[in-house]
């Protein structure tokens, strides 16, 4: 009885726990669910709160980047739209009275920061409003103070876009000397006008975005660079000579180097003129230029080369038909006189020396250093191409100046002369210059009757 009593009691006591286990499990597990949720929500609840601040934060902080970028553009903005004040009572007109000068538009900066001396060698170029885009690289890998005038259809043009330019390489401001040269009859060029304005309309936006702003505006020169073309085949009347003598005039130093917009200078190469300068006799400007070769380089070659480049990567482009004697193709003549095979093969040293003189010839155009007060000024008379270089040449020839050809220096020009890339009005330019040179000749024979020299007929062919 015990025994069976025992047994009743135990299914008793299982069958009265079965309801309290079905009712408490799922307590339990509702319990442990809850937790378990509760964790998850209180986890993403502290992982929205920490990206909400996160994100405020970083607003905070965009707000605050915008702000001082927006301030320090207008800042820019300011400092150049009051530099590049063409100021009526400092324009001048040149002897033709076609075209209206202005000097040393950002002298000021160039004051504060100047460092240059009379000793100093100061590269000298010129250009249109689309080859600006040229101007960051050949200050870049010069390193030493730039005088450029930069010729423009008129002065609102100038005003616009040339300053919309500087801002965004505000840089240049402290090392490149700018002089602006328009005519006095005003020339519209539509289609940068158009392009611009293009750009203008965008602007209050993309003041909160300097950056992107600066994109566009050199976006906006390389399609005019490559649509509008060169300078010269797209002026009525591009005056060549007169920027030459524009921003010879406003050189900050005496020792002068006349280069193209699209060249840039050998590695090094503005240190070592001016060492070779320094260690010479003043007097050895008196009657000698110093010429250095010029190569032209492929386009794409260009491009994708880290500039500047050393004697020997000179070498190695040249060996793999990558680079060649400038105006080979167009005018071999032009450069011919500077015998590039001798100097290709003469051995360089480390310090800037004559290797040879180079002797004159018809068509010869040569870059070189100089002293800007010993030299020839370029004739005016000479527009768009044609006998602009070769008639400076022909004159420093006829005066009894020198062509000592330096070695260890050199300048690279982007991309081949090709005949193929002449334009219809090139051929134009040279019969009408021809004319001009005649006259020419005729001025150089009575201003040095007792020289000796002449350059006899016209050159073959120059550009």
């Amino acid at each position: 009885m015990d025994s069976q009593h025992q047994h009743h009691s135990t299914i008793f006591n299982l069958m009265t726990a079965i309801p309290n286990i079905v009712f408490r499990v799922p307590r339990i597990l509702n319990a442990r669910r809850f937790r378990k949720h509760f964790f998850t929500l209180c986890c993403t609840v502290l992982t929205m709160m920490t990206i909400m601040t996160r994100t405020h934060m970083w607003c905070r902080e965009r707000h605050r980047v915008v702000t001082e970028r927006a301030v320090r553009f207008q800042d820019i903005t300011n400092q150049v739209q009051q530099l590049f004040s063409l100021r009526e009572d400092e324009r001048t007109l040149d002897t033709s009275g076609e075209f209206i000068i202005h000097m040393n538009v950002n002298d000021d900066v160039m004051m504060r920061t100047k460092q240059s001396t009379s000793r100093d060698v100061t590269l000298l170029t010129h250009c249109s409003v689309e080859a600006l885009v040229y101007l960051p690289v050949l200050e870049r890998t010069w390193e030493g103070p730039v005088s450029v005038s930069v010729f423009v259809e008129d002065q609102k043009v100038f005003n616009d876009i040339v300053r919309a330019f500087a801002i965004c390489n505000v840089g240049l401001l402290h090392k490149v000397l700018f002089h602006v040269v328009y005519p006095v009859k005003s020339i519209p060029n539509t289609t940068i006008r158009a392009r611009f304005d293009e750009v203008m309309r965008d602007l209050e936006e993309m003041r909160s975005n300097p950056s992107a702003f600066c994109d566009r505006i050199k976006l906006l020169f390389e399609h005019l660079r490559d649509d509008v073309g060169n300078y010269a085949d797209n002026s009525e009347s591009y005056p060549g000579n007169l920027l030459r003598n524009v921003a010879m005039d406003g050189s900050p130093s005496d020792l002068v180097m006349h280069i193209d917009i699209d060249m840039v200078p050998s590695r090094g190469m503005h240190a070592l003129l001016n060492q070779f300068a320094s260690t010479q006799s003043p007097d050895i400007f008196n009657d000698t230029v110093y010429v250095t070769p010029s190569f032209e380089v492929e386009e794409n070659t260009f491009e994708t080369t880290d500039l500047p480049i050393s004697q020997s990567d000179l070498t190695a482009l040249v060996n793999s038909n990558h680079a060649r004697p400038f105006y080979l193709e167009l005018c071999e003549r032009c450069q011919s006189a500077t015998d590039y095979k001798r100097w290709l093969a003469h051995k360089k040293t480390a310090r800037l020396q004559v290797i040879y003189n180079a002797t004159w010839e018809r068509s010869y155009e040569p870059f070189y250093l100089a002293n800007r007060h010993h030299i020839a000024r370029f004739d005016e008379s000479f527009r768009r191409y044609g006998y602009d270089r070769a008639s400076q040449s022909c004159e420093l020839h006829v005066s009894g100046a020198r062509f000592g050809v330096l070695d260890s220096a050199f300048l690279l020009h982007r991309g081949y002369k090709r005949r193929s890339s002449l334009s219809k009005g090139r051929l134009g330019d040279r019969r009408s210059n021809q004319r001009v040179y005649t006259n020419f000749l005729s001025k150089l024979r009575g201003k040095y009757p007792n020289s000796i020299r002449n350059c006899r007929d016209s050159p073959v062919f120059i550009l």
